[in-house]
C-alpha cells in the first residue's frame, strides 16, 4: 500500500432516515433470570487489585488467571495444535503471551500492542495474529505460530477481519483514520474500501447468507452504515453514532445476524436484526460487552459490563439477564479456557493454602447419606428460635480509623521479615501464656513454642506485624472495655504459618494479648486437646472467615464460622473443636457442632454473585460453632468490596433454613484421628 495514497471513495447521499431510539427500561439496573452456565468461557480482567479471572462455562466456576491485568486479549490457536490458546497483551515491560492450551505461557512478542486480531490470512488452516505494534514499528503478522512479518509500516486507528470476497480466506479490514479504510484482501494487496475514518468496525451476516458483511460507524456526522456481502454498496442503518457494538447469533441460526448497540447514556442499549427491527435491550449504558456462547445452548449471550455499582451480567439465549459478577471490569474477552483452567485443591491466602485440602473445612458436608441431620437438630434450633435472622457479621467500611463501624475481622499477610514484623514481645497480664504458642527465636527465624508460659518473658515472640502496616479487629479503637475481642490474625508466608491472637492491645510500646495461636497451615495438626486458641472452640479463625475475594470470585471452597449465645451452648466440645467456655447448658450446642443451610432453599438468582456464592458454601461446607456471641453471627472481613445487596440479601436467612449435621460417618472412620483436622482420605 502506498501510504500517499488517499481513497477517494465518498459517501453518498447521507441523507438518513432513521429515527433514534426511544425504548426506555423502567429498571434502574438489569434484571435477573436464572441461567445454568455452560460452554465458552469469558476471561474478566478486574484490574491491578484482582487481576484476570476465568469464568468456566463448563461449570459456571471463576478461577485465577493471572495477577496482573491486561491490556487486551483475544482467542487464537497459537501453537497450530487445533486447539485455542488465550493470547493477552500485559503491556508495557511484559509485552504479549500465549496461555496455551497445555497451561504453559509462551512469550510472542516483547513489545506491547496498540489492538490485535486473529484470523486464518493465509488458508492454512492455521490462525495468524495481526498486531499493531504503534508508529514506531507498524503492522506485524504472526505468522502460523512461527514468525514474525511486516504487513504495514504505518500504526491504524482499528481494524477487523472478515472474508470480503467469500472465498474462504480472512481479510483484513483496517482503518488508517484521516488516510480512510483499507482492506488487506487474500494475504496479497490493499484495496480502498472507504476514505472516511471510522468510529468503530465490525463484521456480520445480517442477512444470513453464509457471506460476511461490514458493519461501520461513521461517527457523529453520518452514523453507522453497513456493506453486505463485501459489495460495493453502503446502506444506512442509523443516523446516530453509537458507543460501541457487537454481531451476536442470538436466534441460534449459526449466523451471527443481530448487532447489540450501545447508543450511550442516553439511549442506552439496543438490539436489531433484519427480521425484527430495532427493540430496547437496556436503558443503562455498558462499559463493555461481549457475544458469547456461555451455556453452550447454540444461542449467543450477550456478557455486559454495566460498570459500579452493577457489575457484569449476562442477557442469556435472548430472553433473561442474571448477574455473572458484582465487581466492574477493566476488560471483557470471549475465550477458550485450557480445560485445567477450574482450579482444585484448597483456599489459599499470600500463596499458602488455608489448611491441606483434605481437611474438615474443605470438605463438602451436602450429602445427606454420609452427613445426615443431627439428632439434637430440632432441640437445638428450638433453643435459637426458628426465626432468629442471619447476621452477617462483617462491613462495608475498610478504613480502620473509622472504628466506630468498622465491622469484621481484617487478616495480615507477612513475609516475617523486618520489613513486615520486628517479632516482638508479647505479654499476658490477664490471660492464657499456658494454652498460647509464641514464637521462639532460633537461629535466623522463629520456631512455634507451644505454652508460652514454658519461656522466659523476655523470649515470648509473635508476629505483630509494624504499626503502619497491622490490621486489628476493632480497627483504631484502643478501649479493652468497648473494642471487643479484638483479634489479630497473619498469615507468614513462605513458612506458611498462621498466627492468631485475641484480645491484643498495644500499651506503652508493648503487645499484650489474652491468647495466641500458631498453626502450620500444611499440617492437619490439631492443637493440644483442652487448649483454646483465638476464640472459645480452640479453632482457628481465618480458614472459616467469609473473605470478599472468594465471595466475589463466585466461589466460596470452605466452611464458615458461627457463634451462639452463651445461653445456648454447651460447656463441651466436639471434633474438630478442641476447647469450651461458658455456662453449662443442658442439652446445649457443644463448641465445633456443624451448621449448614438446609439443601431445599433454593439460591435466589437475583442474589448477588456474593451472596449466592456465600449461600451454596453454606449448603456445600457448612459453618463450624466456635465462639460464644450473638446468635447466627457469621464472620467476615471489613471490606468496601462488599455489596450492600450481599449482606442484605443473606440476612433473609433464618434459623429454621438450617440444619445441624451427624459428623459420626468422618469420626467413627478408623483412619480418623481426634489431634487432626483431616475430614477424608
Amino acid at each position: 500500500m502506498n501510504r500517499r495514497l488517499r481513497p477517494a471513495i465518498a459517501l453518498a447521499a447521507l441523507v438518513l432516515t432513521c429515527l433514534q431510539p426511544s425504548y426506555a427500561q423502567t429498571t434502574a439496573s438489569p434484571p435477573s433470570s436464572s441461567a445454568t452456565p455452560r460452554g465458552r468461557d469469558l476471561l474478566v480482567d478486574f484490574g491491578t487489585a484482582y487481576g484476570q479471572w476465568g469464568y468456566a462455562g463448563a461449570t459456571g466456576a471463576w478461577s485465577g488467571v493471572h495477577a496482573k491485568p491486561n491490556k487486551s486479549a483475544l482467542r487464537a490457536d497459537t501453537n497450530g495444535n487445533g486447539s485455542a490458546d488465550t493470547v493477552i497483551d500485559f503491556g508495557s515491560g511484559i509485552g504479549i503471551w500465549s496461555w496455551q492450551d497445555d497451561r504453559t505461557w509462551k512469550q510472542l512478542h516483547g513489545t506491547t500492542a496498540t489492538w490485535m486480531l486473529a484470523a486464518d490470512l493465509d488458508g492454512s488452516g492455521r490462525d495468524d495474529l495481526i498486531v499493531d505494534f504503534g508508529a514506531s514499528h507498524g503492522i506485524w503478522i504472526y505468522r502460523d505460530a512461527g514468525t514474525w512479518v511486516s504487513l504495514h509500516g504505518s500504526t491504524a486507528k482499528g481494524a477487523v477481519t472478515l472474508d470480503f470476497d467469500h472465498n474462504g480466506r480472512s481479510d483484513v479490514v483496517v482503518d488508517f483514520g484521516s488516510a480512510g479504510i483499507w482492506a488487506w484482501m487474500n494475504n496479497a494487496t490493499w484495496q480502498p474500501i472507504h476514505g472516511t475514518t471510522a468510529r468503530w468496525m465490525l463484521k456480520a451476516d445480517l442477512d444470513r447468507n453464509g457471506q460476511d458483511d461490514l458493519v461501520v460507524d461513521f461517527g457523529t456526522r453520518y452514523g453507522i452504515w453497513l456493506r453486505y456481502n463485501g459489495g460495493e454498496a453502503w446502506t444506512p442503518l442509523h443516523g446516530t453514532s453509537a458507543k460501541s457494538g457487537i454481531a451476536a447469533d442470538l436466534a441460534g441460526s449459526g449466523f451471527a445476524d443481530t448487532l447489540v448497540i450501545d447508543f450511550g447514556s442516553a439511549y442506552g442499549i439496543w438490539k436489531w436484526n433484519q427480521a425484527a427491527g430495532w427493540s430496547g435491550l437496556h436503558a443503562v449504558t455498558a462499559k463493555g460487552m461481549v457475544a458469547v456462547d456461555t451455556d453452550a445452548s447454540g444461542r449467543d449471550d450477550v456478557v455486559i459490563d454495566f460498570g459500579s455499582p452493577y457489575g457484569i451480567w449476562r442477557w442469556g439465549n435472548d430472553s433473561a439477564w442474571n448477574q455473572l459478577h458484582g465487581t466492574t471490569a477493566s476488560h471483557l474477552a470471549a475465550v477458550t479456557l485450557p480445560a485445567a483452567a477450574v482450579v482444585a485443591g484448597p483456599p489459599t491466602i499470600g500463596g499458602c493454602p488455608m489448611l491441606p485440602e483434605k481437611a474438615i473445612f474443605n470438605q463438602r458436608i451436602d450429602d445427606r447419606a454420609r452427613f445426615p441431620v443431627h439428632a439434637q437438630n430440632a432441640v437445638w434450633i428450638a433453643a435459637i428460635g426458628a426465626t432468629r435472622r442471619f447476621h452477617a457479621d462483617w462491613g462495608m467500611n475498610d478504613n480502620p480509623q473509622q472504628y466506630v463501624d468498622y465491622y469484621g475481622i481484617p487478616y495480615n499477610v507477612i513475609d516475617g521479615t523486618a520489613a513486615s514484623t520486628a517479632w516482638p514481645n508479647v505479654t499476658f497480664p490477664n490471660g492464657f501464656p499456658d494454652e498460647s504458642d509464641c514464637a521462639l527465636a532460633q537461629g535466623s527465624g522463629y520456631a512455634i513454642q507451644r505454652g508460652c508460659d514454658t519461656l522466659a518473658e523476655a523470649q515470648r515472640r509473635f508476629p505483630f506485624p509494624l504499626d503502619a502496616r497491622i490490621k486489628l479487629e476493632g480497627g483504631a479503637c484502643s478501649d479493652p472495655a468497648t473494642c471487643g475481642d479484638r483479634h489479630v490474625l497473619v498469615v507468614e508466608q513462605g513458612t506458611c504459618r498462621l498466627w492468631e491472637s485475641w484480645l491484643s492491645y498495644k500499651v506503652g510500646g508493648v503487645w499484650t494479648s489474652g491468647s495466641t495461636a500458631a498453626w502450620n497451615l500444611r499440617s492437619y495438626e490439631q492443637r493440644p486437646d483442652t487448649w483454646t486458641s483465638s476464640d472459645a472452640a480452640g479453632l482457628p479463625l481465618l480458614p472459616l472467615l467469609a473473605r470478599v475475594d472468594e465471595a466475589s470470585a463466585g466461589e466460596v471452597r470452605h466452611a464458615l464460622r458461627v457463634t451462639f449465645l452463651d445461653s445456648v451452648l454447651a460447656r463441651t466440645y466436639v471434633w474438630p473443636a478442641r476447647h469450651a467456655a461458658g455456662g453449662a447448658t443442658t442439652n446445649g450446642i457443644p463448641f465445633g457442632a456443624l451448621l449448614r443451610l438446609r439443601s431445599d432453599f433454593v439460591v435466589p438468582t437475583t442474589w448477588t454473585t456474593q451472596a449466592q456464592a456465600l449461600a451454596r458454601a453454606m449448603q456445600r461446607y457448612g459453618l463450624y460453632v466456635a465462639d460464644i456471641g450473638s446468635n447466627l453471627y457469621v464472620q467476615g472481613e471489613p471490606s468496601a468490596q462488599w455489596s450492600a445487596a450481599t449482606i442484605t440479601q443473606l440476612q433473609t436467612l433464618q434459623m429454621d433454613q438450617f440444619e445441624f449435621v451427624d459428623t459420626t460417618s468422618v469420626t467413627s472412620d478408623s483412619r480418623f484421628s481426634a489431634g487432626s483436622l483431616q475430614g477424608a482420605w
